[in-house]
């Protein structure tokens, strides 16, 4: 059966699985893996398909995207989720009772798939890695055994979904922790093509001086001749600084004036929202699209780094173009007395190199173009600490990439719990911890 490429949100593949099942209810999940363990092929889960890693060719595909139910427990501020349910799903049915989740960037991605890898949220430096907020997980594993996860019920195996969780078996619903910040100041500031270098330098300097309340990123964008993006910078080259704030009374000029003091933006959406309307901080496509994407977790940056970033992989650069963004890391992503999730604490920032692709491109430009993003990691210089798992897009990482996500005795527990619960990697689609001849 042909799953057509535009039924994902990353349209680059060609998804060619050889069956596709289609669960209606949670049974339905273990039906779909017994026939697909007889077959010999991968089982891959489909929720929204932003983290396709590639074709799917000798897979056979678990479609969830239809099971999107969410129920909320405003007294003990937890949802619980189907394995289909996105973001926006969940943001909607908190808000209800003035509850928000750990989410990023964009309602329409998966809500499971994004904590399973960690999830940099848009008040990861307030909260931590979103990943944090999973307290029950029914995990379907590759003996066709349901095990309920929990703080009291293999607590080491709800450590190990806290960051690598795509390696365990499907995650067939899940109860999350929510919040009480119904608001957020937040949005994007937009800088033409030739202010970029210092709006860099500027944003650099001002990510020195936050607290742990505000969160922001800096994008060097292409962007496209959409009316969704703002007229001075439509078509064209431009910054983007996004921000998401809590506990905050600045208005935007006065974010702006502190920002880069000395140059106003062309064009600016900051003000109080709430947290239904968050997807506004990084305005991202809501149509689908192709693309790969690479990226490393740094400490601190210097004026010099942003140099070089700029050089290398900026609007001049010959390599691109591509999307370049350097999120702030640091506050609650930190090192932590009593770690609640697997992957990597301590860095910075995270430089992000994207390649937009054409649809149906397939593998091999993404792999060239992943190639090229390396080449560029290599030429900045930059120390690196690893890799985020939840950056790594439209690629399959090789079991060294992957280790570079977590820490040494981390990755060493988890090949431990990998070890015990799918022994023969059969979930080796996303990210595997292993590759598939167990090297």
């Amino acid at each position: 059966m042909t799953v057509n490429s535009n039924s994902w949100y990353n349209n680059a593949f060609e998804t060619l699985p050889s069956q596709v099942y289609t669960p209606r209810q949670h049974p339905d999940f273990q039906t779909a893996l017994n026939a697909i363990l007889q077959t010999g092929e991968t089982p891959v889960l489909r929720v929204s398909g932003h983290g396709i890693p590639g074709d799917l060719r000798g897979s056979s595909l678990v479609d969830a995207s239809n099971l999107r139910d969410v129920r909320v427990d405003p007294r003990q501020m937890i949802a619980t989720v189907q394995a289909g349910a996105r973001w926006g799903d969940v943001a909607a049915a908190a808000g209800e009772h003035g509850l928000i989740p750990m989410s990023g960037s964009a309602p329409s991605v998966g809500v499971l798939g994004y904590l399973l890898e960690g999830g940099i949220g848009l008040l990861a430096r307030k909260f931590g890695y979103s990943a944090r907020s999973l307290r029950l997980v029914r995990l379907l594993t590759a003996a066709g055994e349901v095990l309920t996860v929990s703080a009291d019920e293999n607590p080491d195996v709800l450590w190990a979904l806290r960051g690598a969780g795509s390696n365990f078996g499907i995650v067939i619903s899940a109860e999350i922790q929510l919040l009480e910040h119904p608001n957020v100041d937040g949005g994007g500031f937009y800088y033409q093509r030739n202010k970029i270098a210092d709006v860099a330098h500027g944003w650099l300097d001002w990510t020195r001086s936050l607290t742990d309340d505000t969160t922001s990123s800096l994008g060097i964008v292409p962007f496209p001749s959409s009316p969704s993006i703002p007229e001075p910078v439509r078509g064209d080259y431009g910054a983007h600084v996004r921000v998401a704030h809590i506990n905050g009374v600045e208005s935007g000029d006065a974010v702006a004036s502190r920002l880069v003091p000395d140059i106003t933006p062309a064009a600016s959406d900051f003000e109080s929202m709430t947290w239904v309307e968050s997807s506004r901080v990084y305005n991202d496509p809501p149509v689908p699209m192709g693309y790969v994407a690479s990226n490393i977790l740094t400490g601190p940056l210097s004026h010099a780094n942003i140099d070089s970033i700029l050089e290398f992989a900026g609007p001049s650069s010959v390599a691109g173009p591509f999307v370049t963004q350097i999120n702030h890391l640091g506050g609650a992503l930190g090192p932590q007395p009593n770690v609640m999730s697997a992957g990597r604490h301590g860095a910075e920032y995270a430089l992000r190199l994207l390649t937009r692709l054409e649809p149906g491109s397939g593998e091999r430009a993404a792999n060239t173009a992943k190639g090229v993003h390396h080449e560029i990691f290599t030429k900045l210089g930059i120390r690196t600490i690893g890799t985020s798992l939840n950056f790594s897009l439209g690629q399959r990482l090789t079991a060294d990439e992957v280790a570079s996500a977590f820490e040494p005795e981390a990755l060493s527990r988890l090949l431990d719990i990998k070890r015990r619960l799918d022994p023969d990697n059969v979930f080796s689609n996303y990210h595997s911890l292993v590759s598939s001849n167990h090297e």
